[in-house]
């Protein structure tokens, strides 16, 4: 339970602490200053995934459904 309320709080206080950082873009650089701290992280998420690719191997292994076949390995 506790666990929980941390985590809320931690999220209410991102939540208050990125509003005064878009209105600190938003006077210095206007929207574009803000679409770009949105649409700049994107464009690194999409790098990443095109340079390393999506990893699914070790997670389908691990799967009930190879239980049986990596048991008798």
């Amino acid at each position: 339970m506790r666990a929980n309320d941390l985590s809320n709080m931690s999220g209410r206080g991102a939540t208050v602490i990125s509003l005064f950082i878009v209105l600190g873009l938003f006077k210095s650089n206007g929207v574009a200053g803000v679409l770009g701290s949105m649409i700049g992280p994107l464009i690194v998420q999409i790098v990443v995934v095109a340079v390393r690719g999506i990893e699914t191997h070790p997670a389908r292994d691990r799967g009930a459904e190879n239980f049986r076949r990596l048991g008798s390995a």
